[in-house]
């Protein structure tokens, strides 16, 4: 069996050209093109999910297509591989070849391609995920659904992947509950939404808060909510965990705004994360200054120098202690 793409050691697109184009502009031009409402429909229309890698190999015998099976397996530091339940693969029907999402960034993968009844050690090939977060992902018909991981932190650390997943709301189906249970393994689901939109029969743990969002986190109901919806983080236990409210944007963009500001991620990267939800919704009335900016004054109103330190003193204000986010840090944080 020949393999004819992608080339060997390469490096792959993780996001479609214009969600890259987008996200990798400056943050004026963002914001000018969130707003503008011809603007945000156009983005709407990319879509949340991201770029498929396309496998090819030429059959080097008669074995037909549909009796072929690819392995492709994740490849730790040490280029040990590991199994990666987590991909979406389609495989061509009558091609030499398949589509595969939902690739960590920043990874490397190994694969490779044999009759179904010989696949004890093919060949493999490798290829690298490139490093452009945030890892939008296709899971089931669940919409928005992206990794909260991937990102750098302004101690040049990475946020881990796999553990925090965001969303917006979902039909419990089989086939989404078997994507949430068994392939990505959550353990919580942390459900933002009002009561009477709780789910009456989750698949997974399950918590629902009604969360707030934005300047609310800073008024005393808004406190009692974002307290209880950040408590599960600070449990190794609740890990996987899948976050979601609506649309995957406010609540849910809130407490990972919190989460990945605490562990040091940039606020360009904390922007650049809530504006991803503009390839999925068409809400041109969601705008910075009226929403994402008075977030971020809530924290101005507390001490520290940097972006991380005010949110460290709000998240105090609220109880929580120096040892648990040294805690959060030890499970969020890659080593």
């Amino acid at each position: 069996m020949a393999f004819s793409a992608p080339a060997d050691g390469s490096t792959v697109p993780v996001l479609t050209a214009q969600q890259n184009e987008f996200l990798l502009q400056p943050r004026e031009e963002r914001v000018r093109r969130f707003v503008d409402a011809d603007e945000r429909l156009a983005l709407s229309k990319i879509g949340g999910t991201p770029e498929p890698v396309v496998l090819k190999w030429n059959p080097m015998d008669n074995t037909p297509p549909e009796n072929m099976e690819v392995i492709i397996e994740e490849l730790d530091e040490h280029n040990q591989p590991h199994p990666a339940p987590y991909l979406d693969i389609t495989m061509f029907p009558v091609n030499f070849g398949c589509e595969i999402r939902n690739l960590k960034v920043d990874t490397t993968y190994r694969w490779g391609i044999g009759p179904a009844t010989a696949m004890h050690s093919p060949p493999f090939y490798t290829f690298r995920a490139a490093d452009t977060p945030p890892r939008l992902m296709k899971v089931g018909d669940i919409p928005n659904f992206r990794d909260a991981g991937g990102w750098k932190t302004i101690d040049g650390k990475c946020v881990r992947q796999g553990i925090v997943y965001r969303s917006a709301a979902y039909v419990p189906n089989g086939e989404n509950c078997d994507w949430l249970v068994k392939r990505l393994g959550i353990q919580m689901e942390l459900d933002l939404r009002l009561p009477e939109d709780a789910i009456p029969d989750p698949p997974t743990g399950y918590l629902n808060v009604s969360g707030a969002d934005y300047e609310h986190i800073d008024e005393e109901w808004g406190r009692q909510q974002c307290t209880s919806a950040l408590r599960i983080f600070f449990d190794r236990a609740n890990y996987p965990i899948l976050i979601h409210c609506s649309a995957g944007q406010d609540r849910t963009g809130t407490i990972v705004f919190i989460i990945n500001a605490l562990l040091g991620v940039s606020e360009e990267d904390l922007c650049r994360d809530w504006e991803a939800t503009a390839f999925t919704f068409h809400h041109p009335q969601y705008t910075h200054e009226t929403h994402l900016d008075k977030l971020i004054k809530v924290f101005d109103q507390y001490p520290g120098e940097t972006l991380r330190e005010r949110v460290e003193q709000y998240v105090f204000s609220l109880g929580f202690t120096p040892e648990d986010l040294a805690t959060l840090r030890n499970i969020l944080l890659e080593k």
